[in-house]
């Protein structure tokens, strides 16, 4: 076997030999991942040794590097000289095909030009442990970061003077960075020597230490970022001249990841990320400072939900203690305790969720208050895989991927719902026939339970991945309208193929084939312990997979290596930090787990008046789900890119809807299958008193939605205090105009031939007119 060509390319941006500890590694913002285009290994070379159409490389280069069709004289230097290394390329090629690799090597060379040319990033390569991949390490000066947040108005914390921590000046304000004008352009030695005299725009903002830490001392400080605003800035900074989702669809890269901070990660891990600290608060400063505001906001959220639902856990175990141990008159028609006692439980979880929903509201507005979200303005990038050409936009002008064919566009949309409609009759038929099969006796309700919560498992993860192809495919130009769209697709199927089966058994069954006893709340009893037991074993696959996965890797791996090394190759003993992170699965946004959690939340307010005590099992599993969650992110996965958030997004609106159909699944329950009022089978009466209820409910609801404010008014007065003290510290301007004139040095000044007016009024006379 040849031995690993150790071409050149890599000698000229790093060396070869690199440090396996994990301090080596953190010190870089972001890593790529190449497949090894030296190496002549059959794996290897299967997989990059094919013919591709040169117009198709093409395509490829112009799209990955933002090169559009349109003639520009003023086009920019980096452009004349990416479409001048193209017509060099396709110079020496003879027929319409080249070889991908040779493709692959071009596309590396120019990466790695303009990250090291134009963005003027650190660059590091060196091989994978088993010689098959490339890595990319990168990182930017403190400089070029500031000058980065400038162009994207980047959001950081000024620094606190001597404010009180308290009250609305708890937090102190956000705001937009601006680079000093005087450091950016100042030509002039004595122009230079006269900004630092002054206070500089830059020394407004919190420093840190290099571990991290708020500087308490400004000459202590030696950034304005965490790693987290590095890893956005530096990742924004290649964005504006590559396009990554390209690179990857494409397979011109392999991977791409922010890396782990090994001493963090580990704090994380000891403190939050095993099963064993099941009793410790959340430490939301780390997650928040580690995985960014939408991950933080997630568990925040189900933190939330998990301390109200202790409120009905109680309640639900007072009812079934009362239920259990009470006798009740079969004969009689009045009311009984245990008929009290649920149609009470059934109306404090119908007006509790509305409290939740709006308590949550404002807990998040004073999260968001806290992170420095609140006016988050996030300008989008457009989604890795949106299909276009390059051209300049005639509406913002920004040069950007424009679509050829929107009614073509809305045609797929179109198929892609009406797949997904498909989907649910499935859903509906395979429901219909495992109780078809129960109704004649051929399997126990038991066994027919078991089947329908493994069927709900099974059609979720099937209709996933049908989901994400169809709305992949129907081409959504931003992430926000993506994710929108899986979210609505996936939420509907799963409403429809998680709850039918209890709607079914709850309000129809007793009609078309009878229950057990004429105890049709039993049998909703039976059917949610058995989706509970489900979905608590599918628990240990979502770590369990993962685990084998990353197993099955560095098992593959190792025995690689071991081989390269008794054929002569020099291979290093162990793999760096960025390797191992890049065995990890990744995690790219926390859609399945608010999925996950949204549907125990419909079971909670729809069907606890069925099942008292399905709250309290809900408090059990999610106390469980945010560890298995953190331990998947702290043990399982590549670490997350840190999205900004300053809410729960759409899922607010979800977690409405499902409080809004619980009051009305609530009250059906009490009246149409519990009959606590001994109406019998009068539909009429039955609906009187339905409709009676559930619009008491509904304005109870509405009562408090109107009466609690979205937003704590100490969040209010301080997102406006922040917005002051900004205004006046960076820009000179104040709420009060003579503080204005006074920051500014904005006063009045005498014109030239300027006439005073008389002071004494008995000076006035006629001729002064």
């Amino acid at each position: 076997m040849a031995k690993v060509n150790l071409n050149p390319l890599l000698n000229l941006y790093g060396e070869q030999k690199v440090e396996s500890q994990a301090d080596s590694e953190e010190q870089y913002h972001y890593v790529f991942v190449f497949q090894n285009i030296f190496s002549t290994e059959e794996t290897v070379k299967g997989t990059i040794n094919y013919q591709i159409p040169v117009e198709r490389c093409k395509t490829i280069y112009n799209t990955s590097f933002k090169i559009s069709g349109e003639e520009n004289p003023n086009e920019d230097q980096r452009i004349t000289t990416l479409k001048r290394e193209w017509k060099n390329f396709t110079r020496d090629i003879a027929g319409d095909t080249v070889e991908f690799r040779k493709f692959l090597k071009l596309m590396m060379e120019r990466i790695l030009h303009i990250l090291t040319n134009d963005l003027k990033l650190e660059v590091k390569l060196y091989y994978s442990r088993d010689k098959d991949e490339i890595f990319c390490k990168m990182k930017a000066s403190e400089y070029n970061l500031r000058v980065q947040a400038d162009l994207m108005n980047y959001y950081l914390q000024l620094s606190r003077q001597g404010e009180p921590k308290a009250g609305f000046q708890y937090v102190y304000p956000y705001s937009g960075f601006e680079k000093d004008d005087e450091e950016l352009g100042a030509s002039n030695p004595l122009q230079l020597i006269a900004s630092f005299a002054k206070k500089r725009i830059e020394d407004n903002f919190k420093k840190y230490t290099p571990l991290q830490k708020k500087a308490k001392d400004e000459n202590l400080g030696t950034s304005l970022f965490l790693y987290k605003d590095k890893v956005r800035i530096v990742f924004e900074m290649i964005e504006s001249v590559i396009d990554v989702g390209e690179l990857v669809e494409n397979t011109l890269l392999a991977g791409h990841f922010c890396l782990h901070e090994q001493a963090k990660l580990q704090f994380l891990k000891d403190n939050w990320g095993g099963f064993g600290k099941f009793y410790k608060p959340q430490p939301f400063k780390q997650i928040r400072s580690y995985f960014g505001e939408k991950i933080s906001m997630y568990f925040a959220w189900l933190q939330y939900y998990i301390i109200w639902l202790l409120i009905p856990a109680i309640a639900g175990i007072g009812l079934f203690i009362i239920q259990n141990n009470s006798e009740q008159d079969a004969e009689s028609s009045d009311m009984s305790l245990p008929d009290i006692a649920q149609l009470v439980f059934g109306l404090l979880l119908a007006i509790g969720s509305s409290l939740f929903d709006q308590l949550w509201h404002r807990r998040q507005g004073e999260l968001s208050w806290m992170w420095g979200t609140v006016n988050l303005l996030v300008v989008e990038q457009q989604r890795t895989g949106f299909k276009g050409e390059y051209g300049t936009d005639p509406v913002d002008g920004r040069k950007k991927k424009i679509s050829q064919s929107k009614s073509y566009e809305k045609f797929k949309r179109f198929i892609g719902y009406s797949v997904s409609i498909l989907f649910v009759g499935i859903v509906v038929v395979t429901v219909i026939g495992i109780f078809m099969l129960r109704a004649a006796g051929t399997f126990s309700p038991g066994v027919c339970a078991t089947l329908n919560g493994l069927q709900i498992k099974v059609m979720n993860f099937i209709y996933r991945r049908v989901a994400v192809k169809l709305t992949s495919w129907e081409n959504y130009e931003y992430e926000s309208k993506y994710m929108d769209s899986l979210t609505l697709k996936l939420y509907l199927f799963q409403f429809i193929n998680s709850y039918l089966s209890l709607f079914y058994i709850a309000f129809f069954k007793r009609h078309y084939e009878g229950c057990k006893n004429d105890d049709c709340l039993a049998e909703v009893e039976t059917q949610i312990v058995y989706m509970f037991i489900i979905n608590v074993s599918m628990n240990g696959l979502e770590l369990g997979l993962p685990l084998l996965r990353n197993w099955l890797k560095k098992r593959k791996e190792n025995k690689e290596a071991e081989r390269l090394k008794q054929e002569g190759e020099s291979v290093r003993a162990e793999r760096t930090a960025a390797e191992e992170e890049n065995q990890l699965d990744p995690y790219e946004t926390p859609l399945d787990d608010y999925m996950e959690i949204v549907i125990n939340y419909g079971y909670v307010i729809m069907f606890s008046a069925a099942f008292p005590l399905l709250p309290l099992v809900a408090l059990f599993m999610n106390l469980l789900e945010i560890r298995v969650d953190a331990y998947k992110l702290t043990h399982l996965c590549k670490r997350c890119y840190p999205d900004p958030a300053n809410s729960i997004g759409e899922w607010e609106i979800i977690v409405r809807f499902i409080s809004f159909l619980g009051a009305l699944t609530n009250t059906g329950i009490i009246i149409f299958t519990a009959d606590i009022f001994y109406i019998g089978d009068d539909i009429a009466v039955q609906w009187t008193y339905f409709l009676l209820i559930e619009h008491i409910l509904l304005v109870i609801k509405a009562f408090i939605d109107s009466k609690i404010p979205d937003t704590p008014s100490r969040v209010k007065n301080g997102i406006t205090w922040g917005e002051r003290v900004a205004n006046e510290r960076l820009f000179g301007l104040a709420s009060d105009e003579d503080k204005q004139k006074q920051l500014r040095g904005l006063y009045f000044t005498e014109e030239p031939g300027f006439t005073k007016v008389p002071y004494d009024a008995s000076n006035i006379k006629d001729d002064n007119y």
